[in-house]
């Protein structure tokens, strides 16, 4: 395959934008032993989030977003939202919803 200028262009520019709404575990778990001020959110299912969840997390299912975000979580705090994996349709969306809510 023969890339060209404009395809790096445009993968340096995908991922740098994925970079600016996207984390990972280590960040998280970083963040909360520095004591930063974020609210981790769990948008999985309420089986799912009976089986385990991460320490600290908000349960928050992806479709009770819209009705419960603005209500409890503050306007002005960064939010992460975690589902079964980065691949999840449902963790893209449970973004979505927040972004939506104004958070």
């Amino acid at each position: 395959m023969t890339r060209t200028a404009t395809d790096t262009s445009a993968a340096v520019e995908h991922f740098a934008a994925k970079l600016r709404y996207e984390t990972d575990a280590s960040d998280v778990a970083a963040a909360q032993s520095a004591d930063e001020r974020f609210v981790l959110v769990d948008t999985r299912g309420h089986a799912a989030w009976h089986q385990g969840r991460a320490v600290g997390a908000v349960h928050m299912p992806t479709a009770e977003i819209a009705e419960r975000a603005a209500s409890e979580i503050p306007l002005d705090t960064p939010v992460v939202v975690y589902c079964w994996g980065p691949g999840v349709q449902r963790l893209d969306q449970g973004g979505a919803a927040v972004q939506h809510a104004g958070l």
